[in-house]
């Protein structure tokens, strides 16, 4: 599963991305922070998911992301609601949050069909 999105919280955008191989080890997780300040990539430090299946079109669709950062406040992604899915993606807007301030992110998730991922 590849999960690739954008969060909005008060006045800075994280855009990221959580590819979590099923059957190789290890989470690769991407963020980049953009404010008034400039853009960046954060360090991360990996990222963990919990799973939902559905049946249908919508194969399935993470529960709950968190997405680590080194030294701070890593994302939370939660409460994933389903605007559009097929066989291989799902759109879906998550709740958001890093520390206390909270938002909303617009994600794709997408169901790689190989057994290698």
């Amino acid at each position: 599963m590849t999960l690739r999105g954008r969060a909005l919280l008060g006045d800075r955008v994280l855009a990221f991305q959580v590819h979590d191989r099923r059957r190789r080890p290890g989470t690769e997780a991407w963020l980049i922070e953009a404010d008034t300040s400039g853009v960046r990539r954060l360090h991360t430090a990996g990222a963990e998911s919990r799973l939902q299946f559905g049946s249908g079109e919508i194969q399935e669709l993470p529960e709950e992301v968190t997405i680590q950062v080194a030294g701070g406040d890593g994302l939370r992604l939660s409460q994933p609601r389903v605007l559009d899915g097929r066989d291989d993606h799902t759109w879906a807007v998550f709740s958001a949050s890093v520390g206390s301030t909270r938002g909303d992110a617009v994600c794709e998730v997408v169901h790689h069909a190989s057994s290698a991922w």
